[in-house]
């Protein structure tokens, strides 16, 4: 079986893949993005030559942000949300990309166990 596509659907298709490991083996795959991002994008999704080339043009500011947002996502298993550009917009070249990490923990009076939750989600556009 091959990679899924960078799409929103090849994106739940990877979380599946990812959260069904054990700990020990999703802890490695976050090692492999703390060490290059980059290179585990492209080689865990199905690429076009234009996403590859997208992703190999982040700046390294915004890599280092991605990278801290995607680890502590995966280390708590929490979704992670793809929402890419239309293909009528796929080959212009003002192309953008945010990134939103959202979290939140609580307290619950009865049983003084924190509930953490969150979530990122990924936006291009043009």
């Amino acid at each position: 079986m091959g990679n899924p596509t960078l799409s929103t659907a090849g994106v739940s298709e990877k979380l599946i893949e990812l959260y069904a490991l054990p700990e020990v083996a999703l802890q490695n795959e976050i090692d492999l993005i703390n060490t290059d991002i980059k290179g585990w994008l492209i080689d865990s999704f199905d690429t076009t030559v234009d996403q590859e080339s997208f992703i190999n043009g982040l700046s390294a500011g915004f890599t280092e942000v991605l990278t801290g947002q995607l680890t502590r996502t995966l280390a708590q298993r929490w979704p992670v949300i793809f929402l890419p550009e239309t293909a009528d917009f796929a080959k212009r070249s003002s192309k953008w990309i945010k990134s939103k990490e959202e979290n939140e923990a609580g307290e619950p009076a009865t049983n003084k166990t924190a509930i953490v939750t969150g979530s990122l989600t990924i936006t291009t556009g043009y």
